[in-house]
């Protein structure tokens, strides 16, 4: 099935989540769709502190759909 939207985000990453979501925010009614292959988040940023033994490498994913603002589209 083809779907329209007024605006595509390559890639579901954190920038991709947060221009997602802020310009949902800011038009509600706006189309948004997100191409993001992965299932899973990967908070890349942590993993320094992974490999210091600082922060727990479980901590670090999430589900892709959790963090989505409602209304956008993956």
């Amino acid at each position: 099935m083809l779907k329209h939207f007024q605006v595509i985000v390559i890639g579901g990453e954190t920038a991709g989540i947060k221009v997602s979501s802020m310009l949902k925010k800011k038009d509600p009614a706006l189309k948004i769709g997100v191409i993001e292959p992965s299932d899973m988040h990967y908070y890349h940023q942590a993993w320094t502190l992974v490999g210091a033994n600082a922060y727990s490498f479980e901590k670090t994913d999430r589900k892709m759909s959790s963090l989505i603002l409602k209304g956008v589209e993956v």
